[in-house]
């Protein structure tokens, strides 16, 4: 199993230039015990491109394709020797539009230093992507763990009209009464 020691300079540098991250994907499912392994780190950023390339200078990275569908995030930058996939502007298509995710964590969570990606957001993710044995696995947990779902972001992807209906009724399983 990749270890997230390996990445801790790397998560060292986007604190050091005040650049707003969260670990999502396999690593935040491994953080919560829904995978038993980390295929790799992806790392969600909210800074412009170059702003994130001037702070990994000491790294070598290259560009991958972003807005291959469903994806439309605005730019996707790997850095193999860590194993690690930078999604910049967390975006999809979804039914002829383009659905923006917030870059948004549980509040007091952090795994091995890292800000952990909310789980509702890749609950929809996953949907997206396709995913959906990962999506429900996500769905259930949060079912199941209704005290640490965050109703304030559950209400806000319910306002978003680009959502499918069957990612809509997930959603609102998660809302409190």
């Amino acid at each position: 199993m990749k270890h997230p020691q390996e990445i801790m300079p790397l998560i060292k540098r986007l604190k050091e230039n005040d650049i707003p991250f969260t670990l999502g994907g396999s690593g935040m499912l491994y953080s919560l015990n829904l995978a038993e392994s980390v295929n790799d780190w992806d790392l969600m950023v909210d800074c412009p491109k170059s702003t994130f390339i001037e702070a990994i200078d000491a790294y070598e990275w290259v560009e991958k394709e972003s807005g291959d569908l469903p994806f439309a995030s605005e730019y996707r930058i790997g850095i193999d020797s860590l194993d690690v996939d930078v999604i910049g502007g967390f975006a999809f298509h979804v039914e002829g539009k383009i659905l923006k995710l917030p870059l948004s964590h549980v509040p007091d969570r952090t795994w091995q230093g890292m800000n952990i990606s909310s789980p509702e957001l890749w609950y929809v993710a996953y949907h997206i992507m396709g995913r959906l044995e990962k999506a429900e696995l996500i769905l259930t947990y949060l079912q199941t763990n209704h005290e640490i779902v965050d109703q304030h972001l559950v209400k806000n992807l319910l306002e978003n009209d680009n959502l499918t209906d069957e990612i809509q009724r997930g959603l609102n399983t998660l809302i409190e009464n």
